[in-house]
């Protein structure tokens, strides 16, 4: 995964990116009078590389929807994995790698295409609808696997299997206790499989423990300029060493130049954030 790649979780804690596309060391052609090609890198290149995929998909699969063709896409990549062998962080990989065949033959779909429980307490139980969709022309049993990252709890499905003819879609409930869990986060895959599906989907969960130890300020939002007997705001939150808020005993001290009116939840998009009135 190259450095300058973002990673998750997003503000409000879902999993992202949504699937990896080639953007290193990427040759490309330029203008002869250039030199013909050139080796570049960024996300510049694997974005168009996953907009030519789409382009692919719809031309082979007519008459599908917008959100079954990006299941096809993201649920279609295929396991991505770092050095040592080891399966890549649903918050750096998302689904995996860009599988462009896989995407044109598989027959199911889900929607969303990844289940974040987000940021959960100790002893929190929640439950995720997860909808499957038989894109085939015949109908189909599909399986369902949860298989985490590494060795650890992992959220469990109402069903192991379901039955959907051609065209139907049909529901299962992803149920999570965190119950006596220890700070961290917690991720991996739920894999669904069709009897007759050349292949199975991949669909990342991913949730986390917060420590309530704080390791980092992110700044959120905050004027570019102050004037004298200005009143602003400053939004920001602290995450703990794994990106999760510190929502305990965050207060804001005033230096020199300004007054507080006090600190309040900062509600929005941004969970875990707070507002400072100054």
């Amino acid at each position: 995964i190259s450095s300058f790649s973002s990673l998750g979780p997003s503000s409000d804690y879902s999993i992202k990116p949504d699937l990896l596309a080639i953007g290193e060391n990427l040759s490309t052609a330029r203008p002869v009078s250039q030199g013909g090609y050139v080796v570049e890198g960024g996300t510049s290149f694997s974005a168009p590389a996953v907009a030519g995929a789409a382009a692919l998909l719809i031309a082979a699969r007519p008459g599908l929807t917008p959100a079954e063709y990006k299941s096809l896409l993201v649920n279609a990549a295929s396991p991505f994995t770092i050095t040592g062998g080891a399966l890549a962080g649903v918050q750096s990989a998302g689904a995996g790698l860009l599988n462009v065949s896989a995407a044109v033959r598989s027959t199911i779909t889900a929607s969303p295409v990844s289940l974040s429980f987000g940021s959960v307490g100790s002893t929190v139980k929640s439950t995720l609808p997860l909808t499957l969709t038989n894109t085939s022309a015949a109908p189909d049993t599909f399986s369902i696997a949860v298989t985490p990252v590494e060795d650890g709890p992992a959220p469990t499905v109402a069903a192991n299997t379901i039955a959907l003819d051609a065209g139907a879609s049909g529901a299962v409930s992803v149920a999570l206790s965190s119950s006596g869990l220890a700070a961290g986060v917690y991720q991996g895959v739920l894999s669904v499989q069709g009897s007759r599906s050349p292949s199975a989907i991949r669909i990342p969960y991913w949730f986390g423990v917060p420590s309530e130890q704080p390791r980092y300020f992110q700044l959120i939002q905050a004027p570019s300029t102050a004037r004298r007997g200005g009143v602003f705001d400053i939004a920001f939150r602290v995450l703990d060493v794994n990106g999760l808020p510190v929502t305990k005993g965050v207060y804001a001290s005033i230096v020199t130049g300004a007054t507080t009116a006090g600190i309040d939840t900062f509600d929005y998009a941004v969970p875990g954030a707070f507002v400072v009135h100054l």
